[in-house]
């Protein structure tokens, strides 16, 4: 019984053999890995937030944005309301709790060429395509940080226009940057020259700590 069954398997081992050498039977084969390269992952730098002095008014706060790289102080409590921030994209809102953030003032930050000039790169990305005479730029004294570069895109009134002759001069230049009816200009710290931003303002001050100076006058930028 024995040899029978050994003689079975090795007729079955040499048909094997046989069939393999004919080809009728692939040999089967193991895959080998694939050897992928290892994907690289950047870490970007972690910023560093100076440590900025800190005032003995409780009253007085200051916000940082670490993402937009700019800080700026306010009196929470004044003119018997609440005053707040809130950050959007690459805006600041600073406004009066129980109104909408986005009714409020707020600064707006560009990026631009570091070898242009405040008015070239507001020409360049403000004032494209708007004539420079319906929309003359001039500089800026009042409300501005200490060492800072300041203009306003304004309009070309003339003594006795009336308010019809107004808003047509007004349409002719991007009314979101223009100071038509408030405080709107545009600042640049001479030592970021690669960063603009804009202010828009009002009619109005939301005051930081100090006789007659709004937040926006404690602009810093890290």
């Amino acid at each position: 019984m024995v040899i029978i069954v050994l003689a079975i398997l090795v007729s079955g081992m040499l048909l094997l053999g046989i069939m393999l050498g004919r080809g009728q039977i692939s040999p089967i084969t193991v895959p080998t890995p694939s050897s992928s390269p290892t994907p690289t992952i950047s870490i970007a730098p972690i910023k560093t937030v100076p440590q900025f002095p800190q005032s003995t008014n409780p009253n007085l706060k200051r916000y940082i944005s670490e993402k937009l790289s700019i800080t700026f102080t306010y009196l929470v409590s004044q003119n018997g309301q609440t005053a707040s921030v809130q950050e959007i994209g690459n805006k600041v809102y600073v406004y009066y709790t129980g109104t909408p953030a986005t009714q409020g003032q707020y600064i707006e930050v560009f990026d631009k060429d570091k070898n242009q000039t405040l008015e070239e790169a507001v020409k360049a990305q403000i004032l494209k395509g708007y004539s420079e005479s319906d929309c003359p730029i001039k500089s800026q004294s009042q409300y501005v940080p200490v060492g800072f570069t300041a203009l306003s895109i304004t309009l070309p009134i003339s003594q006795g226009d009336e308010p019809e002759a107004i808003q047509a001069k007004a349409a002719k230049c991007p009314s979101k940057y223009t100071a038509f009816g408030g405080m709107a200009y545009f600042v640049e710290d001479p030592s970021h020259p690669d960063k603009m931003f804009f202010l828009s303002i009002g009619q109005y001050l939301i005051n930081s700590e100090g006789d007659n100076k709004g937040w926006q006058d404690t602009l810093q930028l890290f």
